[in-house]
């Protein structure tokens, strides 16, 4: 944050002649910053239209939240086991099993 764009003043009591500071220099700066924000959403915009769109698998659009949080443990790792997919899913043992049996069909 450019600090000389602040005003200050050198008397003790904050908000004492606090009406007659001139602003100008942090309006400068707030509007130039405004203006690049604003720059690079206009830009991410224009790069997000033109870029293609990746749909979903047919197969991964058909899943339920629980399959898919499952599916995001293999990011992490290369197997998994019923007692971690219960644990993330919050299920017991025995019905992670019977899930993953199911999906695994």
């Amino acid at each position: 944050m450019k600090l000389a764009a602040l005003p200050g003043h050198p008397h003790h009591k904050y908000y004492n002649c606090r009406e007659d500071t001139d602003l100008t220099s942090w309006l400068v700066y707030f509007i130039d910053l405004l203006a690049h924000v604003f720059t690079l959403a206009k830009e991410e915009a224009v790069r997000l239209k033109e870029a293609p769109l990746n749909p979903e698998p047919d197969a991964l659009r058909r899943l339920d939240h629980r399959p898919r949080i499952v599916l995001e443990l293999f990011a992490r790792q290369e197997t998994i086991t019923t007692a971690l997919v219960a644990e993330t899913l919050g299920l017991s043992d025995r019905m992670a099993r019977n899930l993953m049996q199911e999906w695994v069909e």
